[in-house]
């Protein structure tokens, strides 16, 4: 997909200080990888030899195109000629998730904009430059001169980059074959680009790889664009300043950007901003934020500075509306935890307000839990905050907000320097489709939460969860709660026995907590049925915060915990369940100016979404039969996904809603994927995104239809919604490779029929012993047979219905209910001294501390093929040697040198001259994929 730069790109760099950066070896961290691509040792797998792949791997780090760089690397086109299709070496500005065509676009075309070296190996063989998309030149050298490409070796290529005559060069096996000037810059409408390669197959297939030899780059810590903040409520794009206004200068306005990108709160970070305040003594201010709310959040224009509903938040707050404040008589910053100023963190800056700008710096160490703060060169800020327990997430948004009331001023940042470490998916707080409110109350976007009464107001206003908590087990729920103190009356959470629809806290059955301000004293009131029965002073609360509440409750000791504002106010011994019974409806009420934002719950429905209790019994039930195990899990609704032991917490938000064409589809099909892992986590490690995904697949595909829901349905909806069909459900979908028949083996108690041994109790045994090897195979495995795979000590047993069982010694060290009835295809590779086991194509586990030469072996009863086998066998008076028995097919993950051959008939088989190129390739082959 194409997309579009603005010629105004906002430009952000720290240049790594020691210029640029050599890079040779490989690390997950350092490259994104997208479609098909794979790390296997020193090799960036673009392509296996499969129809239909695409692919990229992106260098994590922009370069400077206006300086000069180099880049060697070995390159595999593959072994089959005319095959397909080819690569590109790509510089380009579009982002670390630029994927394009496959086919003869090679990963490639429709990359935007971007500048490429192609490698085009069908058909012909060709390299030129291209641009956007388009051939610009030539090869210099006729490649064919060269001898063939897709010859199953190595060719090296060196580019270089001459960036004041801008001049690309090109050498493919130390000819030089490209000379041309082009403006790389101009091109990319940018000075920085990411730097990487692409590949792809059609209907022609090769293995296609690069083993970077050297990588000789000026390096950018991070680079930010335009295109990768979001603005939300009045700000927008700043050119003329190359920022970001937040607020212009008009009363009542509130607006935030936010990053794209999710910062990980693991690693360390820092950045630097420019920022404007104003040019008056106006009002309100400028807030630093990071959240796990959403990077559309919004807070309260005025005093809320665009912040002030937030949650959960760390911020950094400048306040400029200091004339009528309550602390201070002039302008001021302060740390901030969920909208509540830490006094102990906060300084006097005099008047910022100076119609200049002022240099923001904000760093973090993880280690010591660190955030240091430094205004116009001088640290302001030091505080000791536990971040990730704070915002509830390993991974948070960050940005700024602003806000104005009755007292205006500009607002704008630019971002000059950010050096961090992009996270995951941010673990978002806050579903509100579950609550019914009632009164004035209602759902408030802005905010992300519940506004019960509005903001300045007197009213009354409730709201109710849609579903019951089990009191007969333990809950947990946070809230963040504000007020305005100077009208509203007070905000109650309650637990309550009546109904969804009440709005007065004078109610009966009913249990919480009442927080209210009296003569600028905050209280917190234990409530028993509408009555305030015993109340403590909780310091001074102050209407433009944001408060934190925890409610915990201990169902076998009947013990009642409130917090606020993370310090406990009471544990209270109370009998629940003996005053509501054994559920009960929670909420809120706000009398006068108030709100609340939803946290985390964790509780036990008692009502869940009709036929969620049916459908996660016979999800239970649907696992068990398909893999053949014994299940014991439960379930609670939650705000949140995740497995802990044998309880899945279910997000409620997703039973509400639609997903492929089933009410509640999505949630459903992740209870399937949660039994599955609960079932695989008592006989292995933490199984792989690929195995979770395959079983539920199969459980799904068997369990038909359940009640109201069509599992069947969910099944191929679930595989549609993958960016790229799985190698497993080609498998599934009887995509497999053909066999051929063995050579070099020894059958007993078994016949060949075909390209397949059928074993009837008997064995088949390799007859040379292996130092190393890769086996592929097909098997054909009924009711009641399975095979052994004896690897020396080792043994992989293939069962039905009990799967797949790795011994070492005798002894199990793994079991996957992996159902191995009907066609599978079952890879094992001994690489060095540890054994990969994958089977339709996941990659299940590996044995590692092999030592010595081996044997190998099959026995049982089933019937098995040999799609591919790569064997170094030890020869006494003579080197190793490979020996290669390969399938004609195409169409497995795999692929044979050219110059491997065997010879003989039914035996071992000896290469002849043509190893010496092999031999060559004996690291790839050996190693895993």
């Amino acid at each position: 997909m194409k997309r579009s730069v603005a010629l105004f790109a906002l430009l952000m760099i720290l240049t790594s200080p020691a210029g640029a950066l050599k890079v040779i070896s490989l690390s997950e961290a350092d490259w994104i990888l997208l479609g098909n691509a794979v790390l296997s040792g020193d090799r960036i797998i673009l392509t296996h030899a499969m129809p239909d792949q695409v692919s990229a791997a992106w260098f994590n780090r922009m370069i400077d195109v206006s300086r000069d760089f180099s880049v060697e690397f070995d390159v595999h086109f593959g072994s089959y000629v005319s095959g397909g299709e080819g690569m590109a070496f790509v510089l380009q500005s579009e982002g670390l998730a630029a994927l394009g065509s496959g086919g003869d676009g090679v990963g490639y075309v429709g990359i935007w904009p971007s500048v490429a070296v192609k490698f085009d190996t069908n058909p012909g063989e060709q390299v030129y430059v291209m641009v956007n998309g388009r051939q610009i030149s030539r090869t210099l050298f006729d490649l064919q001169k060269l001898g063939l490409m897709e010859d199953g070796g190595l060719h090296r290529v060196k580019i270089i980059w001459d960036a004041d005559e801008k001049l690309l060069r090109v050498w493919v096996d130390g000819i030089k074959v490209i000379e041309y000037r082009v403006d790389i810059e101009e091109v990319l409408e940018s000075r920085y680009a990411y730097v990487g390669w692409t590949g792809a197959t059609g209907q022609g297939v090769n293995l296609q790889f690069v083993k970077i030899v050297e990588l000789d780059l000026p390096t950018v810590e991070k680079a930010e664009t335009v295109g990768q903040w979001n603005t939300v409520g009045t700000a927008y794009h700043y050119p003329v300043k190359m920022g970001f206004v937040l607020t212009p200068n008009e009363a009542f306005k509130a607006g935030a950007i936010w990053n794209k990108d999710s910062l990980d709160l693991r690693q360390p970070f820092s950045m630097i901003f420019r920022v404007y305040l104003g040019d008056h003594n106006g009002g309100d201010g400028l807030v630093f934020v990071l959240q796990s709310q959403s990077k559309n959040a919004l807070g309260m224009p005025g005093r809320g500075l665009g912040y002030l509903g937030i949650a959960p938040s760390v911020a950094i707050k400048i306040d400029t509306d200091v004339g009528l404040d309550r602390h201070d008589k002039e302008d001021y910053i302060v740390l901030m935890i969920n909208g509540r100023e830490l006094d102990e963190y906060r300084t006097h800056l005099g008047e910022v307000e100076d119609e200049r700008t002022h240099i923001f710096e904000v760093r973090w160490e993880p280690t010591s839990k660190t955030l240091s703060v430094y205004l116009d060169g001088e640290l302001r800020i030091k505080a000791q905050v536990d971040l990730i327990n704070v915002l509830d997430s390993p991974y948070v948004y960050f940005g700024w907000t602003a806000g104005t009331g009755l007292r205006t001023n500009l607002h704008y940042v630019v971002p000059l320097q950010l050096i961090y470490s992009s996270g995951g998916p941010v673990d978002e707080h806050g579903a509100y489709a579950l609550w019914k409110t009632v009164g004035e109350a209602h759902v408030n976007e802005n905010i992300r939460g519940v506004q019960l009464v509005e903001w300045p107001g007197d009213g009354l206003g409730a709201a109710w969860y849609g579903r019951l908590v089990n009191l007969s087990r333990d809950f947990k729920m946070t809230f963040y709660f504000g007020f305005d103190s100077g009208r509203a009356k007070a905000v109650y959470f309650l637990l309550q026995g009546v109904g969804p629809d009440v709005t007065s806290p004078e109610i009966s059955p009913s249990y919480g907590v009442k927080i209210w301000v009296d003569d600028g004293e905050g209280y917190l009131g234990v409530v028993e049925n509408g009555n305030v029965v015993e109340k403590f002073n909780v310091g001074k609360l102050y209407g433009d915060e944001l408060h934190k509440l925890r409610v915990e409750w201990l169902a076998d000791s009947r013990d009642l915990m409130v917090y606020l504002d993370e310090k406990r106010i009471f544990l209270k011994h109370v009998d629940l369940i003996d005053n509501l019974g054994e559920k009960a409806y929670f909420g809120f009420i706000g009398i006068g100016g108030s709100f609340f934002k939803q946290g985390k719950l964790e509780f036990m429905a008692i009502k869940p979404t009709p036929n969620v209790g049916t459908i996660f019994e016979e999800a239970i039930r649907a696992v068990e039969r398909a893999l053949n195990v014994r299940v014991r899990a439960e379930y609670r609704i939650a705000s949140e996904w995740r497995v802990e032991g044998e309880e899945v917490f279910v997000n409620a938000k997703d039973l509400e809603e639609e997903w492929c064409g089933v009410d509640g589809g999505k949630a459903y099909v992740e209870i399937v994927r949660s039994v599955v892992r609960i079932a695989l986590s008592e006989r292995m490690h933490t199984p792989s995104d690929d195995l979770l995904d395959a079983l539920a697949y199969r459980v799904m595909k068997e369990a038909g239809k359940v009640g109201s829901v069509n599992f069947s349905k969910l099944a191929e909806c679930y595989i549609s919604q993958m960016p790229m069909t799985p190698m497993w459900y080609r498998y599934y979908e009887g995509h497999l490779p053909s066999p051929r028949r063995p050579e070099g083996w020894r059958i007993e108690g078994g016949d060949v029929s075909g390209s397949f041994v059928v074993l009837k109790g008997g064995r088949a045994e390799y007859l040379e012993t292996l130092r190393g090897f890769r086996l592929t195979l097909r098997t054909k495995l009924q009711e009641g047979e399975s095979l052994r795979i004896r690897i020396g000590d080792v043994s992989v047993i293939l069962g039905v219905p009990d799967g797949v069982i790795v011994e070492v010694n005798g002894s199990k060290a793994f079991i996957v209910p992996y159902p191995m009835d009907g066609d599978h295809v079952i890879s094992i590779e001994l690489s060095g001294s540890t054994i990969f086991i994958s089977v339709d194509g996941i990659m299940l586990g590996d044995v590692s501390g092999i030592t010595g030469d081996i044997r190998l072996s099959i026995e049982g009863r089933g019937a098995f093929g040999i799609v591919q086998f790569f064997a170094e066998a030890v020869i006494t008076d003579t080197a190793p040697r490979i020996e290669s028995h390969e399938t004609e097919t195409t169409s497995i993950e795999t692929e044979t040198a050219e110059n491997a051959k065997t010879t003989g008939e039914g035996g071992a088989g000896i290469c002849g001259p043509a190893l010496l190129s092999t031999l060559a390739l004996l690291p790839l082959l050996f190693r895993r994929r």
